[in-house]
């Protein structure tokens, strides 16, 4: 089991090296983990994994995913 506040302090340390490494490729003010370095970002991190979910057939909405922290 992950807990949330150190896998918060994991991906800040993680955000700021790749910031350091590629600064200038990053978007100048502020920016979200996903619009920074992808949305695969958070999947990079140890323990983190994606699980398909089951969309309802009369919903209108596009299949949803989750991720899950398994450490």
């Amino acid at each position: 089991m992950t807990y949330p506040y150190a896998l918060t302090a994991k991906s800040a340390v993680a955000a700021a090296e790749r910031v350091l490494k590629r600064g200038d490729r990053i978007p100048v003010g502020f920016q979200t983990p996903s619009s920074a370095f992808g949305i695969e970002f958070a999947l990079e991190r140890p323990g983190i994994e994606r699980e398909p979910t089951a969309t309802p057939t009369d919903s209108d909405e596009r299949s949803r995913t989750t991720v899950e922290v398994d450490d």
